[in-house]
């Protein structure tokens, strides 16, 4: 006899992650401001324990390593990890006008998303989260 699984409303979109996020980074590499520019571009990398580096150190997560590559390629750019380990888009909705308290950002990378997932959030509360937080840094 098999255990019943719970139900997985985020499954048909796990395999398109990947791609999802090589887009997002194509974007910013090659649709970023040229390093003409007289101050550096700001990105602010918001999100849960991928983008905090949970487990590694600083050096080695995707904010540093984003902020390393964009560098190396020509771009002065200047990123901000606002990755917060264990956070929901409940959490993150929460504290984001704390986090734009720093100064202007030019680009923003929501990466939130997974810890809901996990924790069996309805998807319809996430999308809602997220499209409040899309709308608060449109404006």
């Amino acid at each position: 006899m098999t255990t019943p699984r719970a139900p997985a409303p985020y499954r048909p979109f796990r395999p398109a992650l990947p791609y999802l996020f090589a887009a997002l980074l194509a974007t910013l590499i090659y649709g970023a401001p040229a390093a003409v520019a007289e101050t550096p571009v700001r990105l602010l990398v918001f999100g849960d324990s991928l983008s905090a580096g949970f487990g590694i150190g600083a050096s080695d997560a995707l904010p540093a390593q984003l902020e390393k590559r964009l560098r190396a390629d020509g771009f002065d750019a200047r990123v901000v990890n606002a990755g917060v380990s264990g956070d929901t888009t409940a959490n993150g909705l929460a504290r984001l006008d704390y986090a734009l308290e720093s100064g202007k950002i030019d680009i923003a990378i929501i990466e939130l998303g997974a810890n809901d997932m996990l924790r069996g959030v309805d998807p319809k509360i996430a999308r809602d989260n997220l499209d409040k937080m899309i709308a608060t840094f449109q404006s």
